[in-house]
């Protein structure tokens, strides 16, 4: 029973004897949304060497603003790459770096979980095919030449991997290899048949 000194309306006497129960009124918390975009490397794409920079922006939406976040960057065998970075705000781009321990020509995957107040978020996996270059240039009688054929071979067995010709003023070439071990290239005068090949042994990523 409650006594006033002011007269209340029939309206407000309902209100507030409805307001007594939970389900007058309901709210609800706005979920924490990990959002993920600009992968480095693109997925997908092709990368040269031993080592790559892996890099992810998180932003996050919600109820709290501005987020703070963490990111732990993982294979695709679900092994932590580097140490978890904290104190991120939601935008802002992850970093780690990963030694690739696989074969050249292997895909290599890798995804980030974040985690901002108690809630976390997962990447998708990305992926990136990892292969090695073989590149320089050829010379003709000390003056760098174009239309010089050169053909990369493993060492270790003697095949052959691939071949190009050096191109442009500078004489340059690029050969890819998927191999992640000692090779030698041949270098072959584009004319002069009595000119012997000139080999350069154990070219190493």
């Amino acid at each position: 029973v409650r006594y006033s000194n002011t007269q209340r309306t029939d309206a407000w006497i309902k209100a507030t004897y409805y307001s007594n129960f939970d389900n007058l009124i309901t709210y609800s918390i706005e979920p924490t949304v990990f959002i993920f975009s600009n992968p480095i490397p693109l997925h997908l794409s092709t990368v040269y060497g031993t080592s790559h920079t892996l890099q992810l922006t998180t932003t996050i939406t919600g109820a709290s603003i501005p987020y703070v976040y963490a990111a732990t960057f993982y294979d695709d065998g679900n092994n932590q790459i580097g140490s978890t970075i904290s104190g991120l705000n939601s935008g802002a781009q992850a970093t780690s770096t990963a030694a690739l321990s696989t074969p050249a020509g292997t895909t290599y995957g890798w995804y980030v979980k974040s985690t901002s107040s108690g809630s976390t978020g997962t990447s998708q996996t990305y992926s990136f095919t990892n292969r090695f270059l073989a590149a320089g240039y050829t010379e003709i009688n000390g003056t760098r030449a174009s239309g010089v054929a050169v053909r990369l071979y493993r060492r270790s067995t003697g095949v052959l991997v691939s071949g190009t010709e050096s191109t442009g003023v500078s004489g340059t070439f690029s050969i890819e290899t998927p191999y992640n071990e000692a090779h030698y290239a041949v270098a072959l005068h584009p004319t002069d048949s009595g000119t012997n090949a000139l080999i350069y042994d154990y070219l190493t990523p």
